[in-house]
């Protein structure tokens, strides 16, 4: 349930992971939140 995530600034950290999980479905791994301003030029 608790993986670790990187992020580029805060470095590495513990968060909750997905707590339900189906044997065929793929799972990306946890990037961790977006920095602030990061997604502001996909947005506007």
């Amino acid at each position: 349930m608790i993986i670790e995530v990187d992020n580029k600034k805060a470095g590495k950290s513990k968060a909750i992971g997905m707590p339900i999980k189906f044997s065929k479905s793929k799972t990306e791994k946890s990037k961790g939140a977006p920095n602030l301003g990061e997604h502001t030029r996909e947005i506007t």
